[in-house]
């Protein structure tokens, strides 16, 4: 992710920094929505209220601070008891982890195409 001392970059610079940081994020978003529909079509557990697979969820987060900004794709359970699917029985149950393996590539060829002309 890209990390940039705001405090010692002149203005173009700074302008164009951030105009590639909104990108980044306009060429990840797509990806969160797929992700989460992934996470929901193949959750490997059997539904008993569907509120586990409901509650799957794909973002895209930004923090930031005068010293860097740090984008990413954040997949996660959104029931207490996610945690015991993820681990329970070896992973057996577990949606999180594999999907955030599947896309791990998907995310880093949008981040290269955006900063690729730096």
């Amino acid at each position: 992710m890209p990390y940039v001392n705001h405090q010692n970059v002149g203005g173009s610079i700074y302008n164009k920094v951030r105009r590639h940081i909104a990108a980044t994020v306009m060429a990840i978003q797509p990806l969160a929505g797929e992700s989460e529909a992934y996470m929901k079509t193949n959750a490997p557990w059997n539904n008993i209220t569907r509120n586990a697979r409901n509650s799957l969820t794909g973002v895209v987060s930004v923090d930031s601070s005068p010293q860097r900004t740090r984008i990413a794709l954040k997949l996660s359970h959104g029931m207490d008891y996610g945690i015991w699917l993820e681990l329970k029985n070896a992973g057996k149950y577990a949606i999180v982890r594999p999907t955030a393996l599947v896309y791990r590539k998907k995310v880093r060829d949008a981040y290269q195409r955006v900063w690729a002309n730096w």
